[in-house]
């Protein structure tokens, strides 16, 4: 049976969740704080339980700042939560989501070193879990190939997003919306590259994938479609 503080902890991470879920953010912000700042005074370093409840409070109180805007704050709290949990086996899909949401603060605050630093430190989380996390794996790469695309490395691009390919093929098969993102973003990157007939190939994939999956009159079919046309109008 929990303690009369733990379920009080609980208590307070549902209504800072049913604040977040509400759009109440100002007030769902100063609830977690309230979190964390209880379960610090509960913290038992002896007793993995309070150590990990701080750390989803830290998560938590991250999340928020994030949503808020304030990308500092949160990767003040991914970064806490992360030394809470010490590199415990268990932790590693835990600390592998924190890395990669650091990596998203500081690539919406414009500093892409330290985004990919991140990203890079997620992806050796994600392959060290048991079972790998291998989706993660991917929506990371995907995430290093368009940094290595706007810094112009076309080639790595290449290898993070064919890397994200495989993944999904594998994972999701090839009749599947995220591989045909996947896809696309190929295609896009083998059209700034100059390979039209490669990118050709990849616009019709994800063109066929989302016929299938979204039907013709769906956005991201209709956005195939375009993407189509602007490359037949450069041949």
């Amino acid at each position: 049976m929990e303690s009369t503080a733990s379920t009080s902890l609980r208590s307070l991470h549902d209504r800072v969740n049913s604040l977040r879920a509400a759009g109440n953010l100002d007030e769902a912000l100063n609830a977690v704080t309230e979190l964390v700042d209880q379960a610090k005074q509960d913290l038992d370093t002896t007793n993995l339980g309070t150590v990990d409840f701080l750390a989803i409070a830290l998560e938590t109180r991250g999340d928020v700042n994030l949503e808020i805007g304030n990308y500092s704050a949160s990767c003040k709290d991914y970064e806490e939560a992360i030394e809470k949990l010490q590199n415990r086996i268990e932790c590693f899909p835990q600390i592998g989501r924190l890395h990669a949401t650091i990596g998203s603060a500081y690539d919406a605050l414009g500093f892409e070193e330290k985004a990919v630093t991140h990203w890079n430190k997620a992806t050796d989380y994600f392959e060290r879990c048991n079972p790998p996390m291998l989706l993660d794996v991917a929506a990371m790469a995907n995430n290093l190939g368009f940094t290595a695309k706007a810094e112009g490395d076309l080639e790595n691009a290449e290898a993070y997003f064919f890397k994200a390919l495989q993944i999904c093929n594998a994972q999701l098969g090839q009749e599947h919306e995220q591989t045909a993102t996947i896809s696309s973003n190929l295609a896009a990157l083998y059209q700034t590259a100059g390979y039209y007939e490669k990118s050709r190939e990849m616009h019709m994939m994800a063109l066929e994938t989302r016929r299938k999956l979204l039907g013709e009159d769906h956005p991201d079919t209709a956005q195939s479609h375009n993407n189509l046309a602007l490359l037949s109008s450069t041949l």
